[in-house]
């Protein structure tokens, strides 16, 4: 659409009365409508109605252009909020949580992936360091182990070298007797043959001492080289923690690049606010905090590189510690090897006293040889034992210096042992984050409600606390967004039993029964006033109902429909008014499209465990046992059940394929992009963002329900609730009551859900909606509603309760990513199914 930026007027602008000005003549001067005839007045004013027809139709296209503008500055406003909230939990070292924005705009989609993807290896990176962190630690302590074995070897070593000396000097004792003896004449064969069988005997426990030391320090040996191998090893793992750090810092760069990026881009947009004027100003707003946004990021990556500096500082030091400790035990090694060497000669000439004294035994036995000849061989012997003293000696020496080396070994081992401790610290810095602490105003009765919204959802939930305070002067609500479900019970469980227990907690469905054992909560029917229960949809109130008893009040809940590409079924020869309503038409349709040309994949959907949940209850399949988890507390998971094995065999099968498009866990956004840019025809999405499927979408679009194996049951109620905090003052509890039956009034129900697109909970609600023609105008949710209230009353479909419920999903998503396509999944979903019971059981055995 072309605008005229040269301020030429070719028709006549509206006067502020809304009159039109006369365009002037070809002359410039002002027509003479009195000299035209009546054919030419009638041709000059049909010219006229027709400029000023063309002139309505551009305004009318500007009108639409800045509408669609302003949808898509509050869709950014909203995403950019949330955003916020998660790049804030993040720096503030909270890497759990993620972004899950559901945006038109395809740079925000494709930003909140890549940070997402961004965030899984940061915590693959940490867990490595953790892992490392731990693995050092556990080396540490065998070192220690070993370290202390060869000091006990040491010390044996240490004793036996002494027991050689005093056996050396006892000889050398007796051969000075034997010598006098023998010079004087004066003693009997009889007493040399004593003295001799006496030194022969002292000479066989040298021997023996001998041969104990020289094992002991053979052992000592094996033990330092199999320390020099642990010390080797550590040095490896903590080098591979280096380059670790090294791809932290890369990652950290690249995050300032999309800072840069994304400053320069908030200039464009100012360039580009500033050339529309009055009507880009507020785009100018949201371009200012886009920058600002920016800022903050590259702000807390800057926090991030200086911890990374201080780890990779900190790893140094301990590889530098690591190769002194490895320098020391290789000086210990050669130290022991000097003693082997040593005890080998000790050992040697031990050997040569020996026989020498039994050369002395037979002579004196035989006698044969003169008594100089025994002087002489005596005095021999006297010398090798004096020898034999002086190597005893050398190796008392030695094994002291191996006993002060192992000191060292000790203290070296201590200090790699507190390196691994600040490393394991520095890591845990990046496991959880806290709450920010909001200024709280002053009323009479206040009401603190944490919630999970963003956004402009959040804004909306400001919205009717706001009017309700209007309504109730002495009311006044303090408003907290945690950011997630998962926080928002996290937090109130930690908060049960004090002062900072909210009175209004939103919860999603899945932490309902965690919520409910956990005794922090009041079954929501106890407090609301009149017949606020019976309002609610039957459907939606037997989710919340357990023991007869409504336990929450339900707030936010949607559910799954198809959503397809009506020209893209006309292309293919596909009748659209007939959707795909089971598996079997699914994969028809899928190979249709895709042998047509039209489009690359058949139908797309993110591996989203709330989606099997819902395929489950559509095949009346409960999850668990004990009716779903509403009996009692379960212990059996049924993922492996016939209907299981079914789904999830025709589940990979399409992908092995080519017909499914798997867009990754959790990647709504990324499979809604993908059936956007058309290249696959069908998507299961949630009613949720069925506002932003539509409003994306440059075809017609066409739902239709849930596709099913083969007969349909219905669908689970998603999203989330309110719960009341117990042992609350009276005064607020009261209050609670009333603020929560006062959102279940058709009106207020009616604006969550064209706002939101949030089901409205109260059947009044929906009457209203269908009074003021909205499923009229919008098909699309009254498909969505009506395959809602067709749900049947069963466990199955009214959903599993269980307390380790987001771990059981995250257990699910994972196993399926895992899933071998084209193949029989038997395997993988028995071990699935094991798992879940595991977690199920560890549970239960935890509380």
């Amino acid at each position: 659409m072309s605008d005229n930026r040269s301020g030429e007027n070719t028709g006549g602008d509206p006067e502020p009365d809304g009159g039109v000005v006369e365009p002037p003549s070809e002359s410039g001067e002002a027509l003479d409508i009195e000299s035209l005839s009546d054919s030419e007045l009638r041709a000059k004013f049909r010219e006229v109605e027709n400029e000023r027809d063309q002139a309505q139709n551009r305004v009318e296209e500007l009108e639409d252009t800045v509408e669609d503008q302003q949808h898509r500055l509050y869709d950014l406003e909203g995403s950019l909020a949330e955003l916020q909230g998660v790049v804030n939990a993040n720096a503030s070292g909270d890497l759990t949580r993620r972004a899950d924005i559901d945006s038109n705009v395809d740079s925000v989609v494709d930003f909140v992936s890549s940070y997402n993807r961004m965030l899984d290896e940061w915590n693959t990176m940490l867990k490595q360091v953790k892992e490392v962190s731990t693995s050092v630690d556990d080396s540490t302590s065998d070192v220690e182990q070993e370290v202390e074995k060869v000091e006990q070897e040491g010390e044996q070593v240490s004793q036996s070298i002494s027991e050689i000396a005093d056996g050396a000097h006892e000889q050398n004792e007796h051969l000075q007797q034997v010598g006098d003896e023998m010079r004087s004449i004066s003693a009997t064969i009889e007493e040399v043959a004593a003295s001799a069988t006496e030194v022969a005997n002292t000479a066989e426990d040298s021997v023996e001492s001998g041969d104990s030391a020289q094992e002991a320090a053979t052992q000592a040996i094996e033990d330092l080289e199999a320390m020099e191998d642990k010390t080797e090893e550590m040095v490896q793992q903590v080098e591979q923690l280096s380059d670790l750090m090294s791809d932290i810092e890369e990652i950290t760069e690249f995050i300032n690049d999309v800072a840069d990026d994304t400053n320069m881009l908030a200039l464009n947009a100012n360039i580009e606010a500033a050339r529309a004027g009055e009507a880009g100003a507020g785009f100018a707003v949201v371009a200012n905090e886009v920058k600002d946004l920016a800022n903050e990021t590259k702000d807390a990556t800057d926090e991030i590189s200086s911890t990374v500096s201080d780890v990779r500082e900190q790893t140094e030091t301990t590889v530098e510690n690591m190769y002194e400790t490895q320098d020391v035990v290789s000086q210990a090694s050669t130290a022991v090897d000097s003693t082997i060497d040593g005890l080998d000669d000790v050992v040697h000439m031990i050997d040569q006293v020996n026989s020498s004294i039994k050369e002395i035994d037979n002579a004196v036995d035989q006698q044969a040889e003169t008594t100089q000849s025994v002087v002489s061989m005596v005095d021999e012997v006297s010398a090798v034992s004096e020898e034999t003293t002086a190597e005893a000696e050398t190796v008392a020496e030695a094994a002291e210096s191996q006993a002060e080396s192992l000191t060292d070994v000790t203290q070296e081992v201590g200090v790699m042992s507190e390196r691994a401790e600040e490393l394991g610290s520095t890591a845990a810095q990046f496991t959880t984050g806290e709450r920010q602490k909001h200024t709280m105003s002053k009323g009479d009765t206040v009401i603190d409600f944490w919630h999970a919204m963003g956004g402009s959802k959040s804004l909306l939930l400001h919205d009717f606390a706001r009017e309700f305070e209007a309504q109730h002067g002495s009311v006044h609500f303090r408003l907290s967004s945690l950011g997630s479900y998962d926080g928002v019970l996290d937090e109130s469980l930690a908060a049960a039993g004090t002062e900072e227990m909210p009175a209004i907690a939103q919860i999603n469905e899945i932490g309902s029964m965690k919520a409910r054992l956990s005794g922090a909560f009041k079954p929501a029917e106890r407090i609301l006033p009149g017949n606020s229960k019976s309002s609610l949809t039957d459907s939606v109130s037997d989710y919340y109902t357990v023991d007869g008893e409504l336990q929450s009040v339900p707030f936010n809940s949607s559910n799954p429909v198809l959503c397809i590409n009506r020209d893209a079924f006309e292309a293919a020869g596909l009748n659209p008014e007939n959707p795909p309503e089971t598996f079997a038409e699914v994969r028809e349709a899928s190979e249709q499209l895709v042998s047509a040309g039209v489009v690359d994949y058949g139908i797309t959907f993110a591996n989203y465990s709330w989606f099997v949940e819902q395929w489950f209850a559509e095949a009346g399949q409960e999850l668990v046992n004990e009716q779903n988890g509403r009996a009692g507390v379960p212990d059996k998971a049924y993922l492996d059940s016939d209907f299981g094995h079914d789904f999830f065999q025709w589940w990979t099968d399409m992908e092995a394929d080519g017909l499914y498009h798997n867009s990754g866990i959790k990647a709504r956004g990324k499979a809604k992009k993908t059936f956007h840019d058309e290249r696959a025809a069908m998507l299961i999405g949630s009613t949720s963002s069925l506002g932003s499927i539509e409003s994306g979408a440059e075809f017609d679009l066409k739902t239709g329900y849930l596709p099913v194996l083969d007969e349909r049951n219905g669908v689970l109620v998603g999203g989330a609730s309110l719960w009341i905090g117990d042992d609350l003052d009276p005064q607020v509890e009261d209050a609670a009551g009333e603020f929560l039956a006062w959102l279940l009034e058709p009106e207020q129900q009616a604006r969550w859900h064209r706002e939101t697109g949030y089901f409205p909970v109260c059947d009044g609600a929906a009457d209203l909606l269908k009074r003021e023609g909205w499923f009229e105008e919008n098909p699309h949710f009254a498909t969505a509603f009506d395959q809602f209230q067709e749900s049947s009353d069963t466990p199955a479909t009214n959903g599993a309760q269980m307390g380790p419920f987001p771990e059981v999903r995250g257990i699910i998503e994972q196993a399926r990513a895992e899933m071998p396509v084209g193949e029989d999944i038997g395997d993988s979903l028995r071990a699935l199914n094991n798992e879940v019971e595991a977690e199920l059981f560890s549970w239960d055995a935890g509380q």
